[in-house]
């Protein structure tokens, strides 16, 4: 394994970690607190949301700062959707082009584009099909992404079902 795989496959992992992390504690173990990625974001969003509203009337504050919470949910998700799949991309990157084949459409695969697109089509279980990979470990990594994508939104929809009361 070279420098750059371990390095690429180290900070991937990582990021991975820290998403599975936080979605645990914010998602599965809520009376905790938020996680390190939902609460940062949630307190920086509101920091600024605060910050904007600064010297607006009162009535008007309170209805754009009463949108900001709801907003932060779907926030958070995207969040955590874009770190796994750029997570799971430098997974990949390290072993393209060998390690993939690309269909007649996409002759030559091997970019940091690649790795996105492959991981972001793996993680929403769209599976084109036209770029694959071909060893066996990068095809269970394929497969734990596209069980992680299901599970993320699958955790997701019953967080939001749960305090959906709160909100309202």
């Amino acid at each position: 394994m070279s420098g750059a795989t371990a390095l690429y496959s180290l900070l991937g992992i990582g990021i991975l970690a820290l998403v599975l992390y936080d979605v645990f504690t914010t998602v599965l173990h809520h009376w905790g607190g938020a996680g390190l990625i939902s609460g940062r974001l949630a307190h920086g969003v509101w920091d600024v949301a605060v910050g904007l509203t600064r010297g607006m009337e009162s009535r008007r504050r309170r209805y754009l700062l009463g949108k900001v919470g709801p907003l932060l949910v779907p926030g958070t998700v995207v969040l955590w959707a874009g770190l796994l799949i750029v997570g799971f991309a430098l997974l990949y990157l390290p072993w393209l082009p060998g390690s993939f084949h690309g269909g007649r459409a996409i002759p030559e695969v091997g970019s940091v584009g690649d790795a996105i697109y492959y991981s972001g089509v793996t993680f929403f279980t769209v599976g084109y099909g036209d770029i694959v990979p071909v060893q066996t470990g990068l095809r269970l990594i394929a497969m734990l992404e596209g069980g992680s994508g299901f599970a993320l939104i699958t955790l997701v929809v019953s967080y939001f079902t749960s305090i959906y009361t709160a909100y309202s």
